[in-house]
C-alpha cells in the first residue's frame, strides 16, 4: 500500500436545492454523485442520485439550481473543500423518478437520478456576443467577448497565443461564445499545436491553453507491477500512485509516420486576393512540442522515410488551424486509455492537460510501453456505502503525447 502521507477517510456531500419559492438541503440522502470534465468542453457536468420527499416531485420537473459542496475528510488533518459550485438542472424531459424498495421502504420517499451543468460556465458560453473590432489581436477579441458574457464568478485564463498578429479589422458575428471561439480558431487561428480547453472545478477557472503550456507542470506517475516492499515507498503527495493493473497499449506511430510528408507547401490567399506560397516543415512543427523526448519514435522514422511534398490550397491567410491539425498527429499514435484511481488520492492532482507517465517495472512490459500521456477527461465519483460513508474514485481518460522508442537512446 502507498505510504501513509494521505490519510483520506471519506467525503462529505452537501447539496442545497433552490426552487422558485423554497429550498431544501440534502446530505445523507445523496447516494451517488459524479463530476465530469472533458477537454474541449467548457461546461462541466454532474450526475446525482438522491432520495427526496415525494412532495418535491413536481418541483424537480421545473428549472432549479443546486449548490454543491464536497469536503474531503482526513484523519488527523484539516478537512479540505474540493468543490463549491452552483449547478443548473438539465434535461428535465428525460427525468427518471421512481421509488426503489431496496433504498427506501417509505412510500413518501422517491429515488431520483438527475443530470446538471455548471451554472456559470453554461450561462457564460451560451451568451450571445459579437462585434466589429479594429486594430486588435485575437487575444484582445477573446477577452472582450468574454467580458460581455453572463459568466458569474467563472474566470477565463488564456495562455499566450502563437497568433500575435494585429489585424486592421476583425468581425465576429453575433453568436454564442463557444461557437464564436471555434470561429476565431478556424478563421484567424490561436495556436500552432493542439489546444487544451476546459473548465476546472478546483479553482472555477475556464482555461484555453496550448498543449505545451498545459503539460508544463510536473507529471503524475502511475506505477504498476511493483514488488510488495516497494509499494510502501509510493508518495501520493508527490504525485505518485500505485495502479496494480496498468492498461495495455497499442502503438501505431510507425505506420502513421511513414505516411507523413516532411514538408507541406501552402498556396494561400492573401489579404489582397492573390495567392502566395509558404512552407510548413512537419518535423520542426512536431518537435516544437516541448513534451516530446529527444528519443521519440519520430526521430527514427520521419527523418528516414522521405515522402513527396504535399501542396495544399487555402482560401484564407490563416494557417494556424492547419498547423494545429498536423501537430495533432502525435496524439493519435496510441489509442486513448482509461484508468481508475481509487482512494487515497488528491483530487486537485487531476486536471485536464496534466501529464501522466506510466511506469512499468516488469521487463515484459518495457518494449514499446514507455509513454507519456495527458489527461483528456475526468470523472470524479463519490458513492455512499452501506455504513453511510461516502467513498471516492477518479476515472481518467489518457491521450498519448509522447511515444518513446525503447530501442533508441
Amino acid at each position: 500500500m502507498p505510504d501513509a502521507d494521505v490519510k483520506q477517510s471519506a467525503f462529505d456531500i452537501k447539496a442545497e436545492f433552490k426552487f422558485t419559492k423554497t429550498s431544501l438541503v440534502l446530505q445523507e440522502e445523496i447516494l451517488e454523485v459524479a463530476f465530469i470534465m472533458q477537454n474541449h468542453k467548457l461546461v462541466p457536468r454532474m450526475k446525482m442520485n438522491f432520495r427526496i420527499d415525494n412532495r418535491y416531485r413536481n418541483l424537480l420537473l421545473m428549472p432549479y439550481t443546486v449548490h454543491v459542496i464536497i469536503v474531503e475528510k482526513n484523519m488527523g488533518e484539516t478537512e479540505r473543500t474540493l468543490i463549491d459550485s452552483e449547478w443548473l438542472s438539465f434535461g428535465q424531459a428525460v427525468i427518471d423518478i421512481h421509488r426503489e424498495a431496496d433504498l427506501s421502504s417509505r412510500p413518501d420517499v422517491i429515488n431520483v437520478r438527475h443530470e446538471y451543468v455548471a451554472k456559470d460556465a453554461y450561462t457564460g458560453v451560451n451568451t450571445v456576443v459579437g462585434g466589429l473590432y479594429e486594430n486588435v489581436k485575437v487575444i484582445d477579441v477573446i477577452n472582450s467577448l468574454w467580458s460581455k458574457t453572463n459568466h458569474g464568478k467563472l474566470r477565463l485564463n488564456v495562455s499566450k497565443l502563437d497568433n500575435s498578429e494585429k489585424y486592421e479589422q476583425i468581425w465576429i458575428p453575433n453568436n454564442k461564445f463557444f461557437i464564436n471561439l471555434a470561429y476565431i480558431s478556424q478563421r484567424y487561428g490561436m495556436f500552432n499545436i493542439p489546444p487544451i480547453i476546459y473548465t476546472n472545478l478546483h479553482d472555477n477557472v475556464a482555461y484555453i491553453k496550448s498543449l505545451n503550456d498545459a503539460t508544463s507542470d510536473k507529471a503524475l506517475e502511475l506505477y504498476g507491477d511493483l514488488p510488495q516492499e516497494d509499494q510502501g515507498k509510493i508518495r501520493i503527495d508527490d504525485g505518485q500512485y500505485f495502479l496494480p493493473n496498468l492498461p495495455s497499449l497499442t502503438n501505431s506511430f510507425n505506420s502513421i509516420a511513414a505516411l507523413i510528408p516532411k514538408k507541406i507547401t501552402l498556396c494561400k490567399k492573401s489579404d489582397t486576393g492573390l495567392y502566395k506560397e509558404s512552407e510548413i516543415d512537419v518535423m520542426s512543427l512536431i518537435r516544437s512540442m516541448k513534451f516530446i523526448d529527444s528519443v521519440d519514435s519520430f526521430e527514427n522514422y520521419l527523418d528516414k522515410i522521405v515522402q513527396p511534398n504535399t501542396k495544399i490550397y487555402l482560401d484564407q491567410s490563416n494557417e494556424y488551424s492547419l498547423r494545429e491539425s498536423i501537430a495533432s498527429i502525435i496524439l493519435n499514435t496510441v489509442k486513448p486509455v482509461s484508468v481508475r484511481i481509487s482512494q487515497p488520492f488528491r483530487f486537485p492532482h487531476w486536471y485536464i492537460g496534466r501529464k501522466v507517465i506510466l511506469k512499468y517495472k516488469h521487463i515484459n512490459y518495457k518494449i514499446g510501453s514507455e509513454i507519456t500521456f495527458f489527461i483528456s477527461g475526468i470523472q470524479f465519483n463519490i458513492k455512499r456505502t452501506k455504513v453511510k460513508n461516502a467513498q471516492g474514485t477518479i476515472d481518467v481518460m489518457l491521450n498519448a503525447v509522447s511515444t518513446r522508442d525503447a530501442y533508441a537512446g
